[in-house]
């Protein structure tokens, strides 16, 4: 199957990258006790952690040297991000690294394309989050969501009058002591954000900024009011206030650049000239679920809820650069990126089914948003292969299939001009367990029964002859009528041709335990009683079917077999 990713910017719900929850910690604090089936409060409380200059904050740890220096994490010819004591000089995000240095000649550079140092330190961040709260929503690597709507309910009758911590969106100090007593609920989310903002700064070293307010939208806008290391409450009585001052409609998380350039096309431009445009108008445009959806978002309205999820359903790699317009370097940097994802792959234990190739062409007119993709089902011995150890065969495999995917979104006859390439594995499964390991005889078999095509139509995948099954896939396929004839009566009026199974097992065998038994070990045990006994009534074409494929099988000491003897 094809695709392409042209609209995925724009679909920014908070995808979920999130490890699998673990158990929810009793705290000792605002923060103690859990969840309950009690009523919810008159607003759900969410709130936003985002990290101050993540990247940066993670080689400070790294390198204690580096806190007081202006310091700068760079990815190609870009500042990706600089610490507080950089900016202070000048230095902003996504500043080319020539400007940087004519900015401060002293910044300190540091390579941040291996990105395996921050994610690490990442998804620490979320897991002691979720220590305190189960439901907790990655988004990105430097930004979690957190619904505290039911601990907030639980702890509210048995909490005294609390004022705000940290600062109240659009309110004095004065004036927010007085609102305290008609917003408790925010205000107990308050204290709470400020005890998690603590546990992550004394657990792992880090800072960052808080939102606190009644939606995922409005906590993440106004968690980075005031920076850095500090937190915002947004009251009800503010929410027009805060969607006001935005200058732009690519301020609002959820409408995206393509998003953008469509209403700009209808002649809006700001926040106002959305909330205010016909709604009928932007349904034609959009369809009425999406103009619906748009109209909401500028109004600050936003019940979508906080997903926890289990592990990211998908790992990729990526690399930017200014030009790749050889076939040859588009090659290398493949490989390169499926090395690395290899590596990953490899620690998340889990098979792909899914891979795809993104690349990014150069446009005049729109350099950062013309993706496209193409992906296509992995062959089920390379996904195998993929989480064993380090198989050179196993990445010239999928290079393969990345430059045939490649080919059909690029002519590589003629010119091109790419700025961006992305490797991904997608339709990530809990592997089987391998044959022979002890694990198998307690997980539920694929039924004997189910051909080879059944199973790549399960899979997605195609019968290209792009992607070829294995030799043991079509083994396994060629023995399904024999296996059917070991582990269910015949039904066919064939006579001694088609004898019952249980004529065909040793005496000691329950039938309906054989058949439970994965398809190659029933192959096997099989054939070993084949070769110890005649069977009984067989016909002659039944028996040379059979002698075929118990050929060059002799018993062995640890055979099977004994597992199978009487008591």
């Amino acid at each position: 199957m094809e695709s392409s990713e042209d609209e995925m910017e724009d679909e920014t719900e908070w995808k979920q990258h999130l490890t699998d929850s673990p158990r929810a910690c009793r705290q000792t604090s605002a923060l103690e006790s859990g969840l309950n089936n009690t009523p919810r409060p008159a607003h759900r409380v969410i709130l936003h952690f985002d990290l101050d200059c993540f990247y940066a904050q993670v080689e400070m740890i790294r390198n204690p040297a580096l806190r007081d220096v202006p310091l700068g994490v760079q990815q190609k010819y870009i500042i990706v991000t600089c610490n507080y004591v950089a900016r202070q000089q000048g230095v902003t995000k996504l500043m080319s690294v020539t400007d940087a240095k004519e900015k401060c000649p002293q910044l300190v550079l540091v390579k941040g394309e291996d990105l395996t140092h921050y994610r690490e330190m990442s998804y620490q961040v979320t897991d002691l989050l979720l220590s305190f709260c189960p439901l907790v929503e990655r988004l990105g690597f430097d930004e979690n969501f957190v619904d505290v709507t039911e601990m907030v309910q639980k702890q509210m009758p048995h909490t005294p009058h609390l004022s705000f911590k940290g600062h109240v969106y659009g309110t004095s100090n004065e004036a927010a002591e007085s609102k305290a007593s008609d917003h408790s609920e925010f205000a107990l989310g308050s204290h709470i954000a400020a005890e998690l903002r603590e546990a992550i700064r004394s657990q792992l070293g880090l800072t960052g900024c808080a939102g606190v307010a009644g939606s995922k939208l409005l906590a993440k806008l106004v968690s980075g009011t005031f920076k850095p290391n500090q937190q915002t409450t947004l009251l009800p009585e503010n929410i027009s206030d805060i969607m006001g001052s935005l200058s732009s409609l690519r301020k609002v998380p959820g409408i995206g650049h393509q998003t953008a350039k469509r209403l700009q096309t209808l002649g809006l431009l700001n926040i106002k000239d959305l909330q205010l445009f016909p709604s009928t108008v932007l349904a034609k445009e959009f369809g009425s679920p999406c103009a619906i959806r748009l109209k909401n978002l500028s109004l600050g309205l936003d019940d979508s809820p906080v997903r926890p999820a289990g592990a990211p359903q998908s790992l990729s790699d990526e690399d930017s650069f200014k030009k790749m317009s050889c076939v040859k370097e588009v090659t290398d940097k493949i490989q390169q990126l499926l090395s690395s994802l290899l590596e990953r792959m490899r620690k998340d234990g889990r098979q792909p089914r899914t891979f795809r190739l993104s690349v990014r062409k150069y446009s005049a007119s729109n350099k950062w948003c013309s993706r496209e993709s193409r992906q296509c089902p992995i062959p089920n011995h390379v996904g195998h292969e993929i989480t064993s150890a380090s198989n050179d065969d196993t990445l010239a495999q999928l290079l393969s299939l990345a430059m045939k995917l490649f080919s059909k979104m690029v002519d590589m006859a003629a010119p091109f001009h790419l700025t961006l390439i992305s490797v991904c594995f997608s339709n990530l499964q809990i592997q089987a367990p391998t044959r022979g390991a002890i694990t198998s005889f307690f997980a539920p078999a694929a039924s004997p029964l189910k051909t080879q095509s059944q199973i790549n139509s399960k899979n997605g995948g195609g019968t290209d002859d792009e992607f070829h099954s294995p030799p043991q896939a079509r083994l396994k396929q060629s023995a399904c009528s024999v296996l059917e004839a070991a582990s269910h009566p015949a039904t066919s009026s064939g006579g001694d041709a088609d004898i019952s199974a249980t004529h065909r097992l040793p005496s000691s065998v329950d039938p309906q335990v054989f058949s439970q038994l994965p398809a190659n070990l029933q192959m096997e045990l099989m054939s070993e009683w084949e070769q110890q006994r005649p069977l009984l009534k067989i016909t002659a074409a039944s028996k040379k079917t059979k002698d075929k494929k118990s050929t060059g099988r002799g018993s062995q000491a640890n055979s099977l077999l004994n597992y199978f003897k009487p008591m």
